[in-house]
């Protein structure tokens, strides 16, 4: 199935997984993130060694998180919809499948990336934990432009509230070259962003 849909469009059953595990993925990093400009929206990357890890839920075993994808705009910023109804900001943790060592290995399989996607709302309060994130934004205007950043870079996700309740499915890339090899989680249950954060894209 090519990505993003329409949740509410694809018949839906109910199934119940293990509980997701997650390992690493707000910790304070010493090595600090790289903030970059791809384009497409603005993705943060993982520096040195021992990414985070995610493990349950319909993956078979574990998964190596890679990088995050923020697509965003003033109202309708995701990709991915409810009922017709879009959020100001989607987030990509995007996994890769720990048994092929890498991203770029893991790309080259079926079965070979994870994708979860959380939404954000847009809201009158600001979300602290992304400061760092949007603070950074105005370095990198130009499209393939990055700058490091500070280690608490993902401290947003230490804050959400993790029900396990989300929509699965096998599905591509939003971008070229839309390779159908993802698994998506797509959480329910969404973070906020403040307006004027969403407003500060660049």
């Amino acid at each position: 199935m090519q990505s993003p849909i329409e949740l509410s469009d694809v018949p839906l059953v109910g199934v119940s997984y293990p509980p997701l595990r997650w390992e690493g993925h707000w910790d304070l990093r010493d090595e600090g993130f790289i903030l970059a400009n791809i384009y497409q929206g603005v993705q943060v990357q993982f520096v040195g060694d021992g990414p985070p890890r995610l493990r349950g839920g319909p993956l078979p075993t574990d998964f190596m998180l890679s990088h995050v994808n923020f697509y965003w705009g003033n109202e309708t910023g995701s990709i991915h919809s409810i009922e017709k109804h879009f959020f100001g900001m989607e987030a990509h943790m995007v996994h890769y499948k720990r048994r092929y060592g890498s991203y770029v290995n893991a790309t080259k399989e079926q079965d070979g990336i994870a994708i979860v996607a959380v939404f954000f709302t847009a809201s009158q309060k600001n979300n602290m934990g992304m400061a760092t994130l949007v603070a950074g934004l105005s370095g990198i205007r130009n499209p393939g432009s990055s700058i490091p950043l500070y280690g608490d870079a993902m401290m947003w996700l230490k804050n959400f509230n993790y029900i396990d309740h989300y929509y699965s499915y096998a599905g591509s890339h939003p971008h070229p070259p839309c390779n159908e090899i993802v698994t998506y989680i797509v959480m329910e249950n969404p973070s906020i962003i403040g307006i004027k954060q969403v407003k500060r894209k660049f």
